[in-house]
């Protein structure tokens, strides 16, 4: 589901969630860090295995009367380790139809 959109001069910008994922142990991530380090953020790790999570983003931009996809998000290609993502229900739940995408910008 996307965020409340903002509006900057006359472009809106909305977020939208396409998926929320785990990555690697962050001592896989960031093995010069001590596994000690972590300790204050201990409330956003999840379980033992000191999972960090993830989002997997896009944003919906409208403007001069184009609307402009940025990013399609990661799909829904059954990967081990990795969530589907909803990237066309959460922009039908954001309101926005898949037709009335002008553009695709991949970054």
């Amino acid at each position: 589901m996307g965020a409340n959109p903002i509006r900057i001069g006359n472009v809106e910008i909305m977020p939208i969630l396409d998926a929320a994922i785990q990555a690697p142990p962050v001592r896989a991530l960031f093995p010069s860090v001590p596994l000690e380090a972590w300790a204050p953020y201990r409330d956003i790790l999840e379980g033992n295995a000191d999972l960090l999570p993830m989002s997997i983003g896009c944003f919906v931009v409208r403007s001069g009367g184009k609307t402009v996809l940025v990013d399609s998000g990661i799909g829904a290609k059954d990967r081990q380790g990795f969530a589907n993502g909803r990237l066309p229900d959460a922009l039908s739940e954001a309101g926005v139809k898949l037709e009335d995408i002008d553009i695709v910008i991949a970054t």
